[in-house]
This record gives structure tokens, sequence and C-alpha cells, in this order.
């Protein structure tokens, strides 16, 4: 799954960003290179067993579901409902409806977690917030929600492992 992630980041984000966002706003180039660092980030954990996902029960990986079916159905759900036709609503494919995607595998990823990771999405979404503001598309705001919940848990999970690792160890 980290495999098709990051073929997917860097495809998708670096492309779309470089062939449709650089007209709006040249800070794009910076975006289309960072997604695509991004993607080979995310396939170099993987290539070397640090970023493995899976589903258990409990508020961290519904989270990470609930994002996932955000960036997969309702976020383009919410586009085409604004827009009222489906040529332009937008979709996966697309750097704030993947963004949301990528910040729901990251809450399904098993053992300690890369944060590195979340640093350009997270830059990203900053971003996002101004185009749901300047744009209209309200459904961006969830890009910054998606943020904050990921990147809260995920650091604040993996520190506590290393809570629990180092007061092992100063009991031995």
């Amino acid at each position: 799954m980290a495999v098709i992630l990051g073929c997917y980041g860097s495809g998708s984000g670096g492309s779309t960003t470089f062939l449709f966002f650089t007209s709006i706003n040249p800070a794009a180039y910076g975006f289309g290179v960072m997604f695509l660092i991004q993607g080979i980030m995310t396939l170099l954990f993987s290539f070397n067993n640090r970023l493995h996902f899976a589903f258990k029960p409990g508020i961290k990986d519904y989270t990470g579901i609930f994002l996932i079916l955000f960036g997969l159905i309702i976020y383009p759900v919410i586009s085409y409902i604004d827009e009222g036709y489906w040529l332009k609503t937008i979709s996966m494919g697309l750097p704030c409806p993947s963004t949301i995607l990528t910040f729901g595998f990251f809450m399904l990823a098993r053992g300690r977690f890369p944060k590195v990771l979340l640093v350009i999405p997270t830059l990203w979404s900053f971003l996002g917030v101004s185009a749901a503001i300047n744009f209209g598309v309200y459904q961006d705001l969830m890009i910054i929600v998606s943020a904050i919940l990921a990147d809260t848990i995920l650091i604040r999970s993996r520190t506590h492992v290393q809570i629990k690792t180092t007061e092992k160890q100063s009991v031995r």
C-alpha cells in the first residue's frame, strides 16, 4: 500500500500541481517539486520496511478511514453538489483531496511512523485553506482539519512509544 501511495503522490500531486496550479500561483512549482519528494520519501520508507498499514479498531484508525472516505467520496460529492456539473467536479488526483486521503492512510500506519512524512502534506494544507477561502472550495477546509488530526495523533503516538521504551530501559 505504501508503494502505491508513494507512486500516486508523486504522479498526481506533482503533475497536477505543475500542469494546473502554476498558472494561478508561481509557488506551485515549489509544491510540485515537494510532492515529488514526498512520493519518493514514501517509497523509500516503504522499501526500507518502515511504513506498513493495517486497520486496528480504535479512534485513530476510524479517523483514518473517515479521512480516506472523505478524500475519495465525500469531497467529490460536495464538489459535484456545489458545481452542479460532473466535469467541474474536483476529485482524486488533485492535491487537496489527495492530501486528505494521504493523511487518512498515515493514520493507519503501524509501528514507528516516520514523522518527516507529515511535513509536506501539512505545508500544503495551509495553502489549501487559502483555496477554500479565496476560491470558495469549502470542502478544502477539511484539509487543515485532517492535518491537525493526523499531526497531533501521529506525533503524540510516536512520543508515547518512545516514553514507554525509555521507561522499560531504565527499569533494567
